[in-house]
């Protein structure tokens, strides 16, 4: 059989099987459904983002000062460092689930449907005793919501199939989530306002009621993602492992396993390496950043509630404002991601530095609206990039190693600045922002060292993932199985499942291999008619060989 009749053999049941001409009216329309309902999911996370970097640090911090605590601000501190840590442990032991049967899609809603739980139940915190209360409610939210984002983002490669669309997707989540802030911080406007205009405390309006209402946000942009998110089933659990709490324990030993495991993988990989070393510090300072940004406010800058919230309104407005012009310009191939994401990191440096001396609500209110138009387009582009480094079929636990690596760090500022404001607490100013900057400036060296086009294109996993299927033995001229003669080429197959086989912009799957003898020499028709080559053509996830010729002996 002539290597022509293979090509042509394999390029019909290709066509047939795999092109993405032959699918359905229906199936583009379901799979357009589901691209924007991983969009609106990112929307639901807008009130958590508020609540975790505002109400819960101002709520925690004022409980923690009206009961007389020495150096309160260390309160918070504390507590956001035990989040942290827990974090850890969780990632470690749950997230590799989304790896393993139809888990994936279930473990969101479960995170979704806990998270919201104990969003609501702050309003059962009557009392400043209650402050312990408080603190657990925001470490059990804060798994919540950690958790959902992990299983969440490994969605992102299955449904966008192709890294162009996987930008476009990102930066267009990232938007959406920026306007749904806007659409919550008026929503909680009168009641944040209210005590301002009263010249009061109430700590119900104040930071129960928007905590409660992030919770009611969440559920209700998860439910529209729920409706059209698809199943996504991951790789079989082995088949001792029949019970969900056999499940969890073989993910709690392959996440610590795997986690050495890809760290390994990582460091093999240049460009995702030094990528991941970067924002190892630069996100530990945006975590910093955001964690006392209320306390920093409420007590250096002496803003009102009304004033923070317009303050929080302008930063989102910015970041909305910022990704809409970047999202155009990377369209239009006039800058590249990379790019803006290094620009954003200098200009926050820049930014933040001025905080040792600005004064008034005005500076203020343009200073955060700055802050949000160079730091808007970092988390839209961030996970871009890095899904373009990830090998296919890889996704969750490439992703659950970068949120790993991210949280080993995030303990790492807020600790710094609690141990040192409780001996120093009088330059509490200066140490936070001495802490953020000097976290982005070490961050920064190893961003601008990245090639995300080198670290792309080098990934051979990340085009098409090449499954390799090895013929041991064939028969020889007296049709009895041949030992010696067991060295057969690799047929390199394209797995199906791709994220970027399905895309147009995909490259050619590798033309069939014909089987070779020991001697590396083709098998023609100078060879016995038994040894005949095979066509491996990918059917789902099951590598379908067939055989030319009915005589063949494997």
């Amino acid at each position: 059989v002539c290597s022509s009749d293979l090509t042509a053999t394999a390029t019909m049941v290709e066509d047939e099987v795999h092109s993405p001409t032959h699918e359905s009216q229906h199936e583009k329309n379901r799979h357009a459904m589901e691209i924007k309902a991983w969009k609106v999911y990112d929307a639901s996370f807008s009130g958590l983002d508020l609540t975790n970097a505002l109400f819960f640090p101002g709520l925690i911090t004022q409980l923690a000062k009206d009961l007389g605590y020495s150096a309160y601000n260390s309160f918070w501190y504390y507590t956001s460092t035990v989040s942290n840590l827990i974090t850890l442990v969780c990632y470690l032991t749950l997230s590799p689930a989304a790896d393993y049967g139809n888990l994936k899609r279930s473990l969101l809603t479960f995170f979704t449907g806990l998270g919201v739980i104990w969003c609501v139940l702050i309003m059962t915190t009557v009392t400043k005793e209650c402050i312990w209360l408080v603190a657990l409610i925001y470490i059990v939210t804060r798994q919540c919501f950690r958790m959902a984002e992990v299983f969440y983002l490994s969605f992102l490669l299955p449904i966008a199939r192709n890294i162009d669309v996987c930008h476009q997707m990102s930066a267009k989540a990232a938007s959406m989530r920026y306007a749904s802030m806007l659409l919550f911080v008026l929503g909680c406007a009168a009641s944040l306002a209210a005590p301002t205009l009263k010249k009061m405390r109430n700590y119900w309006l104040e930071y129960r009621v928007p905590i409660a209402l992030s919770g009611l946000w969440w559920f209700v942009f998860s439910s529209y993602t729920f409706a059209y998110l698809g199943q996504h089933t991951g790789k079989p659990f082995p088949k001792d492992t029949k019970t969900v709490p056999q499940m969890l324990a073989f993910c709690a030993k392959k996440g610590i396993h795997g986690q050495l495991k890809n760290i390994k993988k990582v460091w093999k990989m240049k460009d995702l390496r030094l990528f991941m070393i970067g924002f190892f510090f630069v996100g530990d300072s945006l975590n910093t950043a955001l964690s006392s940004a209320a306390v920093f406010a409420k007590d250096v800058l002496k803003m009102s509630d009304a004033i923070l919230a317009a303050a929080a309104l302008a930063a989102v407005a910015g970041s909305a404002f910022g990704l809409a012009v970047t999202a155009r310009l990377v369209h239009r191939n006039i800058v590249k991601p990379k790019t803006i994401i290094c620009c954003s990191v200098v200009s926050l440096i820049c930014l933040v530095a001025q905080l040792t001396w600005i004064e008034g609500p005005v500076l203020i209110i343009a200073l955060m609206f700055c802050a949000g138009v160079v730091g808007g387009p970092m988390g839209g582009y961030t996970r871009s990039i890095l899904a373009s480094f990830i090998p296919a079929e890889c996704e969750v636990e490439f992703f659950n190693t970068w949120q790993f690596a991210m949280r080993c760090s995030n303990w790492l500022g807020v600790l710094i600045i609690a141990i040192l404001n409780t001996f120093m607490a009088q330059h509490y100013r200066y140490i936070v922002v001495a802490t953020v900057v000097l976290e982005a400036a070490v961050g920064l060296p190893f961003l601008l060292m990245v090639n995300v086009e080198r670290g792309s294109t080098e990934n051979k996993y990340r085009a098409v993932t090449r499954r390799t299927v090895q013929i041991t033995t064939y028969t020889d001229k007296s049709g009895e199985p041949s030992a010696s003669d067991s060295t057969v080429a690799p047929v390199s197959v394209p797995s199906a499942s791709s994220s970027s086989y399905f895309s147009p912009c995909a490259i050619e799957p590798p033309q069939p291999m014909l089987a070779t003898d020991s001697a590396s020499e083709p098998i023609g028709d100078s060879m016995c008619a038994s040894s005949i080559p095979l066509v491996a053509v990918p059917l789902a996830d099951v590598v379908v060989i067939k055989a030319l010729r009915q005589d063949v002996n494997l």
